[in-house]
């Protein structure tokens, strides 16, 4: 399976999960330019959400580590990364549940832990 229909699997798998717990919610997936160009991949009740499965630290591991997760925050083409799109909340995945970030709040824990300034 490539990396983009593993990325909409978990992004369905979060939405059902989501569903579970919260009856009556409205949920839209967004558009290809929306996920690639603002850095969100749906809309719950009109909040923005990046999903974000489970990672390898390195690429020869067997499994995903969920002690870690990868924070882009400048991308391949030298633009701002995810961190910095248009998502209001990050649903980080974990083995056993789904760990939601305020954006906002990680931006800024982000800024206090790193010294260089992101040049785009």
């Amino acid at each position: 399976m490539d990396f983009l229909a593993k990325g909409k699997e978990k992004e369905n798998e979060f939405v059902k999960d989501y569903k579970l717990k919260h009856e009556g919610i409205t949920s839209k997936t967004s558009t290809k330019s929306e996920d690639i160009n603002k850095h969100f991949d749906l809309t719950i009740d009109s909040k923005k959400y990046d999903v974000k499965g489970l990672k390898k630290i390195n690429r020869v591991d067997t499994t995903p580590n969920e002690q870690y997760h990868w924070i882009e925050l400048k991308n391949v083409n030298g633009e701002y990364g995810w961190l910095y799109g248009e998502a209001d909340y990050f649903a980080f995945e974990l083995n056993e549940y789904w760990l939601i970030v305020d954006k906002l709040k990680l931006q800024q824990l982000i800024a206090s832990k790193v010294n260089k300034k992101v040049k785009v």
